[in-house]
Formats: structure tokens, C-alpha cells, sequence
């Protein structure tokens, strides 16, 4: 299965979100900007491949590294704490551009939106965040995610298009994957309404 970029991935989603349409307690918190707002979360990258996640963290304080890759890669501990670092760095600058008032959040029914799931670590620290936050439910929608990363959150409700036996890195699943600029999420956010009329 194939997307031909985040919007469509997104519209596809959509379909099978309908039954949130008239809640005026469902809220959609993107983390790849497929949608209305955006939960800022961050990856640390392998520095072989930035595709790869080591961890990832998030707003909250939230924090996931996954120690028994970094060291199956033989990765440094001073790369580690430096990419940890920088991303914090990023984190807190984002933050700060897509900022979403706690209150928006409480008790509303959230749908998490991302692009896909390789590792799962970027949903992982989300969901705690969101936890943290005391949101009423977590459901997951994502177009396309590995099966590992699946089985990490099988505890939450899961919208999943596609999960391959094979599954290498999210770009795989799209004919075009480009980034994301700052901009264009801080375009969508002041465009976008507080509900699901949209979808």
C-alpha cells in the first residue's frame, strides 16, 4: 500500500474517524502536521541513520531512550547526551511556536495523528505526555506503522491502514515524504478550527 503524500495518508484516515465527527470533546493533536494541532515531540537520530530512532522525548519532561539499541550499534554515550541535548534545544523552541493551553486538552477525547510508527518511541512519549495531561481517551490513527511498534501500544485504541511484514522506514510507504518545515505547521495551526467539522 502506497500514499501519495501526507495528505492524502491524512484524508484516508479521516474516513475511518467519522464517529468523532460531532463530538465537541474530540480534539486531533498531530505530531507530523497530517492535522489540527500539534503535540511537540522530538526523535533522537542514529547517527547512521537519521531515519533510525534511538528514543524520543516530549513535552512534560517526557523522556524514552532505547539503551539496548544503543548499545546492539555501539553508539557513544557522548553522542547520546548530545543529541539528547540538541533535541531538547528544538523541543523547547517548538513548544513555544505551536503552544496548546493544557486546558484545551483536559478530559477531551484526543486523536493522535502521525504520519506512521517505525519504532513506536515518538506515540510512546506522546502518550505519556497526554497522560500526564489527563485526557479523557487516547486513540492512535496512523496510515502506516511496523508491527513491533504496533505491538508496543497494543493497549490503546489503534486506527493502523497498513502494517507490512516488512517494514524498513516510513518513507518507504509514500512517492513523495518531503519535510515538514516550521512554517507550514505554524500555517496549519492558525487555519485550523477547534473541531472535527473537516473531516
Amino acid at each position: 500500500m502506497m500514499f501519495n503524500n501526507r495528505q492524502d495518508a491524512g484524508n484516508q484516515l479521516a474516513k475511518h474517524l467519522v464517529s468523532y465527527q460531532n463530538n465537541p470533546n474530540a480534539l486531533v493533536l498531530g505530531l507530523a502536521c497530517l492535522s489540527f494541532h500539534t503535540l511537540v515531540v522530538r526523535k533522537i537520530k542514529s547517527p547512521q541513520n537519521p531515519n533510525l530512532s534511538l528514543g524520543a522525548i516530549a513535552e512534560q519532561d517526557i523522556e524514552l531512550i532505547h539503551a539496548d539499541l544503543i548499545g546492539l550499534l555501539d553508539i557513544p554515550n557522548d553522542y547520546v547526551r548530545k543529541e539528547l541535548e540538541n533535541q531538547k534545544t528544538h523541543l523547547a523552541k517548538q513548544a513555544k511556536s505551536y503552544h496548546i493551553s493544557e486546558r484545551l486538552l483536559y478530559q477531551k477525547h484526543i486523536i493522535l495523528v502521525d504520519d506512521g510508527m517505525a519504532t513506536g518511541s515518538s506515540m510512546q512519549v506522546a502518550i505519556h505526555a497526554l497522560e500526564k495531561l489527563q485526557v479523557a481517551s487516547i486513540h492512535l490513527a496512523v496510515p502506516v506503522a511496523s508491527r513491533s511498534s504496533l505491538a508496543k501500544i497494543s493497549k490503546e485504541q489503534i486506527t493502523c491502514l497498513f502494517s507490512p511484514s516488512f517494514f524498513e522506514k516510513i518513507s518507504d510507504f509514500y512517492h513523495a515524504f518531503d519535510p515538514v518545515s516550521d512554517l507550514e505547521v505554524i500555517h496549519f495551526l492558525n487555519h485550523s478550527s477547534y473541531d472535527l467539522a473537516t473531516i
